[in-house]
């Protein structure tokens, strides 16, 4: 989600750490994490806590596969719990939004016919995984900011987002 936030000051710091490995038989894999540590201050420079919709660590692993004509992998990815909105920024002040931690597997098999022509067969959220926010991280309590008359903000992407899997087959062909 993006959308504007109006504050004095933010500060971020972090760290990304990737490994990635092919073996001469075309199998493979890549690792990668990154933690992240945000503040913000307001006007008179007093601590707001964390950067809103900013997760502290994500990680994503994945296997390859890649010789010849084909191209493959099957990919998690998978983001920590995070505060999404700010204490004062809800309809209960003190109580902040918060992101459950949220999981997505994805596959694809990629064929090279010529050097022009690929065919491709894409399956995502194979886990048919929901992304939820809570309200002061209660889980009885599903979070939304909903739409604001005159502004951006639609909610997508909080709350219970359940988007399913989805499957695509497909072909490209470069000029």
């Amino acid at each position: 989600m993006y959308a504007p936030a109006n504050g004095a000051k933010s500060r971020y710091t972090g760290a990304e750490f990737t490994w990635q490995h092919l073996l001469d038989n075309g199998l493979g894999a890549h690792f990668q994490t990154t933690y992240t540590r945000s503040s913000s201050f307001d006007q008179n420079g007093n601590s707001t806590g964390p950067v809103n919709a900013v997760p502290p660590t994500t990680a994503s692993i994945s296997l390859i596969y890649e010789k010849g004509p084909i191209s493959a992998a099957i990919n998690y990815d998978w983001t920590s719990s995070f505060r999404q909105v700010c204490s004062q920024c809800t309809e209960i002040p003190g109580w902040p939004a918060i992101s459950d931690h949220f999981g997505w597997m994805t596959a694809t098999l990629h064929y090279h016919f010529t050097d022009r022509l690929d065919v491709y067969v894409d399956g995502r959220n194979l886990t048919n995984s929901i992304a939820r926010t809570y309200l002061n991280g209660n889980r009885n309590l599903v979070w939304a900011n909903g739409e604001n008359t005159g502004q951006s903000s639609s909610g997508v992407g909080v709350g219970y987002s359940a988007f399913g899997r989805s499957y695509a087959l497909g072909a490209a062909y470069r000029f």
